[in-house]
């Protein structure tokens, strides 16, 4: 009977002659008096889904929604079905504020939106329970998640309706939320007894491409051209990028306008109305432009630069293609769009005790692995919320001209059986230098050397892991736990690699074409983004330990010099712009004994790294390691190695020479050498003292002499 009657209110006030997948159950279950969780895409039709029982039930529906523009688009479409509703927040007066709530007193309203803050004042709950309350629907839930990728802090005050109203029911809706933020939304809101709805984010009918952000302006004209009269949005970063791009296509004869908070309300819904009614057809708009805008007909969603996130990027996509029409959606990357991201975040500063910064990077991460895959870009999007997919779509760039694949199912199952051993508690990074046999110290320090996969994978190179665990998590092999200090988990796919005969098939690494044009990327260049990106790990690991901003540590600017001129030394890395002596000494020693350890790794892997079996040794050393272990240890003469410490001390690093030399044959020595007077040469003390004492020891000398002199 309820059934019936849904289907009679959705014919009569919207004029559908059916629901579309998952509307009908979730309906059923509010009007159960159950609360609901609905993740659907975004074009799913999830107001709906509260709008229907909201007529249906007696008393008021009240919405909770995140955006005042929002709220009045809602309002403006349900009076276009003579619905009766309203909203309330800051922008009006007192006396029209009255008016609505009078309205709502006297059951004239069936669906009121509302700010959180508004609803969460104790004032207006007290308000509410003298009313009849049917429901109360949270829009845009994702919000109320330090997890999710759009956290307002003013929704987590939520809670407070189950604390006054624990028996209405409750529906949450959002189209972005992954599995930890799903789980967080449902304990924040309390939600008992619940139903839990997930639409697929499969969007078939949308066609995606990613490309260089070389020369976009003309490549955008000239894909506007092939499409004559068709609607679409371009989202930029910044406002005067709206501008600018606006006024190009204007020139080229497109009708478009800009969009972005600058313009007055005035403004901004003279856009909004152009574009609803098809006067513009082309809106150039920073990323809050879309949200409750209905338009069915939208042909391309266009990216000027990369979002910071994989929901942003879905849920903006989303507004294309609503007509189940084939659309398209481009996303012109540049790695300078990573660079802005990560200064933006590094510089942002957060109250919460979640550490959000260090989430929105493992974010931004994803959203760059994405923008970078060499796999199907749609499974990458449906694996990373949750939905398992084997098969690549044949629809997007990738697909339609894919790179060599090969069989990486060996591979897959060695990282998976190393990730296993490892308890699912380590980083990427560590990860790989398990598979890679490298014995770094905290490897040493856990005893991950000892495990059975330790070097299984030794022959391939830590870039090409790097790209092939980004396929894998892409693929749902493995997951990024951001709940866990990002450590790599087993993903739903993993069971099929280990325990069936599932194939894994990863592209083979190829050059990145994402900065320089066509121009492939040189092995200097490969290094130095593989040592930016640890430097740029450790940074964070710093900042969190001492409770700072990434960007005290040092900035993106410095890192990217560190990871030029490796310095291995205090005092070279001084010479770097942005490192003071005080950072050099409360952070400098954890940097330059990562850079050390590159180094060494490198030259382990055939690269030619000047001064390599220097810093070997000095590894040795500072593991206290006498002369004559160390000598064995690199299948050295022994007075190489005290060669090498002598140069290390010339260098800067902290070698204490003074322990392979007596005081009294240094004072010896020394007196020799400055009876000699200040023009002598190491040659003249070396043939002086020929058979009397080693030649390492007139060295140590030497050196010892050379910097006392620099100390005067």
């Amino acid at each position: 009977m309820l059934v019936q009657e849904s289907e009679k209110i959705l014919k009569d006030y919207f004029g559908y002659s059916r629901f579309r997948p998952l509307q009908k159950e979730i309906i059923s279950a509010i009007l159960e008096g159950k609360d609901v969780f609905a993740l659907m895409p975004t074009g799913g039709g999830k107001s709906l889904c509260y709008q229907v029982p909201a007529l249906m039930f007696n008393g008021l529906c009240v919405v909770v929604s995140p955006l005042i523009a929002l709220m009045k688009n809602q309002v403006a479409a349900l009076a276009q079905y003579n619905i009766p509703a309203a909203y309330l927040n800051s922008t009006q007066s007192n006396e029209a504020q009255e008016l609505i709530e009078n309205k709502c007193f006297n059951k004239e309203i069936k669906l009121l939106y509302v700010s959180p803050e508004k609803l969460t004042s104790e004032t207006f709950l007290n308000f509410l329970k003298i009313i009849q309350v049917s429901m109360f629907a949270i829009d845009e839930a994702h919000c109320i998640s330090a997890w999710g990728h759009d956290f307002r802090p003013e929704y987590s005050k939520l809670s407070k309706i189950k604390e006054f109203f624990p028996t209405k029911p409750m529906v949450a809706l959002t189209a972005t939320a992954d599995t930890i933020t799903r789980q967080d939304i449902i304990n924040q809101l309390q939600l008992t007894d619940y139903e839990l709805f997930t639409a697929s984010f499969d969007r078939p009918n949308i066609r995606m491409n990613v490309t260089t952000g070389f020369h976009r302006i003309e490549r955008i004209i000239r894909f506007l051209n092939s499409r004559p009269n068709q609607t679409g949005l371009i989202y930029c970063l910044t406002r005067q990028e709206t501008e600018e791009m606006s006024k190009k296509l204007q020139e080229a004869g497109f009708a478009a306008r800009c969009y972005h908070a600058g313009l007055n309300s005035k403004e901004r819904s003279q856009v909004q109305h152009g574009f609803l009614n098809d006067e513009v057809h082309i809106v150039c708009a920073t990323v809050a432009f879309g949200m409750g805008i209905h338009k069915n007909n939208v042909r391309f969603v266009i990216h000027y630069n990369m979002p910071r996130n994989l929901e942003s990027y879905y849920q903006e996509i989303g507004r294309a293609g609503r007509d189940q029409e084939i659309s398209d959606v481009i996303l012109f990357y540049s790695f300078k769009d990573v660079i802005h991201w990560r200064t933006l975040i590094a510089e942002s500063k957060t109250n919460h005790e979640l550490d959000n910064n260090q989430l929105k990077m493992a974010k931004l991460a994803r959203m760059q692995q994405y923008a970078e895959a060499s796999i199907c870009r749609r499974r990458i999007l449906l694996n990373y919320f949750g939905e398992a997919v084997h098969e690549d779509c044949g629809n997007c760039d990738v697909c339609r001209k894919p790179r060599s694949r090969f069989d990486a199912t060996l591979l897959a199952k060695k990282a998976l059986s190393a990730c296993i051993r490892l308890k699912e508690a380590v980083q990427m990074p560590t990860l790989i230098d398990v598979l890679r046999g490298n014995k770094t110290a905290l490897i040493a320090e856990q005893g991950y050397d000892e495990i059975k996969t330790f070097g299984s994978a030794a022959n391939v190179s830590y870039p090409e892991w790097k790209d092939y665990l980004q396929q894998m998590i892409n693929l749902g092999i493995f997951d990024i736990a951001y709940d866990d200090n990002f450590v790599l988990k087993r993903g739903a796919l993993s069971a099929k690699v280990l325990y069936e005969d599932y194939i894994v098939e990863l592209a083979l690494p190829e050059f990145d074409f994402s900065r320089k044009g066509d121009q492939p990327r040189s092995k200097p260049e490969m290094l130095y983004e593989e040592l930016f990106e640890k430097l740029r790990i450790l940074r964070q690991e710093v900042a969190t330990a001492h409770d700072i901003p990434a960007k005290e540590v040092f900035n993106d600017y410095t890192l990217s010099e560190l990871a030029k001129g490796r310095p291995t030394t205090l005092v070279n890395m001084e010479m770097i712009s942005g490192v003071t002596p005080p950072k050099a000494e409360q952070f400098g020693r954890d940097f330059l004994k990562l850079i050390r350890e590159f180094l060494i790794e490198q030259y382990h892997n055939g690269e030619k790294v000047e001064g390599a079996l220097y810093l070997i040794t000095y590894k040795f050393y500072e593991q206290d390691l006498n002369p004559e272990d160390i000598a064995k240890e690199q299948n050295l003469p022994l007075t190489d190695i005290y060669e090498h410490l002598v140069q290390l001390y010339e260098l800067g690093h902290e070698v204490e020479l003074l322990k392979f030399i007596s005081r009294q044959e240094l004072d010896q020595i020394l007196s020799t050498v400055r009876l000699k007077g200040s023009e002598v040469k190491p040659e003249e003390i070396i043939a002086h003292f020929e058979g009397e004492y080693d030649p390492f020891k007139l060295k140590i000398a030497w050196a010892v002499y050379q910097k006392m002199q620099e100390g005067e």
